[in-house]
């Protein structure tokens, strides 16, 4: 990873120019930029990151006007290869894909946004009842943002990770939070009191899926109105991942797989944002500045903390 320059793009007509203050990485899938296993991603010499927030710098459009804050995806013009292109001092972007935001929204926590979206749309396919139990495994970005929405939402819900840290971090955010570091069974730890409806798995870990699917009740053969458990599928995986048949066959789990999140979602964490009902808490966020970026790509695996923001207002 290094810093380059490239030439300060210009605007062209219904576009903004976006002055960027911070921009957050995504652990998942900038790790996997990182080592060459995310799909699409040329070899070498692309702007990887697609989360910013910054200040309009220039606009070509009606809605906007200098000084605006906006929440972005990233960068449309760039002399190299754009996997998104959202770590970037100054973006363009179509003035269509920038959602506006109030100074008084926590800047740092809103530099997560789209990772908040792929929660929510997560939650939005599961349909969560008022009544229905909900368990979000993995602590990461997704997972603490799925854990913060359904708390919003006043869903029942508890939370597991392995981190001491990241479990004391959910804590304090409200979350029931608990470590799942030295339970020998995780599932029949999450089912010891009652199955949950529905289990949000935001690990990343290929052969915890099938172990998961255990904690979903098994269905009574020949009653209606029996619902199977319906198992979310938010961690990001490199490959294949297999599914054990007769554990979900006796439960009929059903797998929901959110690819992305729609404009929607990415409006409704705003609000809840601009509300302050959804702010990450104080030490979540590591903010350096983009000079940092080897030591950061590095480190992303390390527990200590959820994401790390680069600060580019030095730049």
């Amino acid at each position: 990873m290094e810093i380059r320059e490239m030439p300060l793009p210009t605007p062209e007509q219904g576009q903004i120019r976006v002055r960027v203050i911070f921009s957050g990485v995504s652990p998942g899938t900038e790790s996997r930029c990182f080592v060459g296993q995310q799909a699409g991603a040329p070899d070498t010499g692309f702007v990887p990151g697609y989360q910013a927030i910054g200040a309009v710098e220039v606009s070509r459009d009606p809605a906007f006007s200098p000084g605006n804050l906006v929440m972005i995806h990233g960068t449309s013009k760039a002399p190299f290869p754009l996997m998104w292109g959202g770590h970037v001092s100054h973006a363009v972007v179509e003035a269509g894909k920038a959602y506006r935001i109030d100074k008084t929204l926590s800047l740092e926590t809103a530099a997560f946004a789209k990772l908040a979206a792929i929660a929510q749309h997560g939650i939005s396919m599961a349909a969560i009842a008022p009544e229905e139990s909900v368990t979000v495994v993995g602590l990461g970005m997704v997972g603490f943002f799925s854990a913060l929405i359904l708390n919003t939402m006043g869903r029942r819900l508890t939370a597991w990770d392995l981190s001491p840290r990241r479990v004391a971090l959910a804590k304090s955010a409200g979350i029931d939070a608990h470590c799942s570091r030295d339970v020998p069974d995780l599932a029949e730890a999450i089912s010891a009191n009652a199955a949950p409806d529905v289990l949000i798995d935001a690990t990343g870990a290929p052969g915890l899926l099938n172990k998961l699917m255990r904690a979903g009740k098994e269905l009574p053969w020949g009653v209606s109105g029996s619902r199977g458990l319906r198992l979310v599928v938010q961690g990001s995986y490199p490959g294949e991942i297999s599914i054990a048949y007769d554990t979900a066959f006796t439960r009929e789990v059903q797998l929901l797989f959110p690819r992305d999140s729609t404009p929607a979602d990415t409006r409704t964490v705003l609000d809840l944002m601009q509300e302050n009902r959804l702010v990450l808490p104080k030490g979540a966020v590591r903010v350096v500045p983009p000079r940092e970026v080897q030591t950061v790509y590095e480190t992303l695996a390390e527990p200590e903390v959820l994401s790390t923001a680069f600060d580019w207002r030095g730049a």
